[in-house]
């Protein structure tokens, strides 16, 4: 299954979903969810759930009809450290989002398992822990979160870390 996201910098959400949806794409992720619907000048579209109107809820799920299957990526901005040792904000923010991939009814989450700016080897065993932690939120919410691999920045670390969540 071939799909796009919606990274489409400058570009409103609902322009984006309706391009791809026209281009014959069948899969989509939802990029980022923070940001604004609205096309915003050097950045993704996107939306933060919380602060959406139920009108703007019933747009998104419409705009995502012709997809046969949906995914989110949930954010990861460097004022999001979530895996900080005191990151209660940050974890409700991703939680927020993991409740948006939720309504969605996205089958897939993708996490960064070290958000910008973070050091994952520092706050390795916390990482784990909540990774572990949001693993069984999302089962209970129908859907799976995959850990991007573009950290642990080694094989061997890689592996253990992958490892260690199982």
């Amino acid at each position: 299954v071939v799909g796009a996201n919606t990274a489409i910098t400058g570009w409103d959400f609902f322009d984006t979903a309706k391009l791809l949806a026209d281009t014959g794409f069948r899969s989509i992720e939802v990029q980022n969810l923070i940001g604004t619907l609205g096309a915003t000048k050097g950045e993704f579209p996107g939306f933060m759930f919380d602060k959406i109107s139920d009108e703007d809820k019933h747009r998104i799920l419409e705009s995502l009809k012709p997809f046969e299957h949906i995914t989110v990526h949930l954010p990861y901005p460097e004022d999001m450290n979530y895996i900080a040792p005191d990151a209660k904000e940050a974890i409700d923010r991703l939680e927020i989002a993991m409740d948006a991939a939720e309504f969605l009814g996205a089958k897939l989450a993708v996490l960064h398992p070290q958000p910008s700016g973070a050091d994952l080897y520092a706050n390795w065993d916390i990482a784990i822990e909540r990774i572990k932690d949001w693993g069984s939120i999302a089962a209970g919410k129908a859907f799976k979160i995959a850990c991007e691999t573009s950290m642990p920045n080694s094989i061997p670390d890689l592996v253990r870390f992958h490892k260690e969540i199982a």
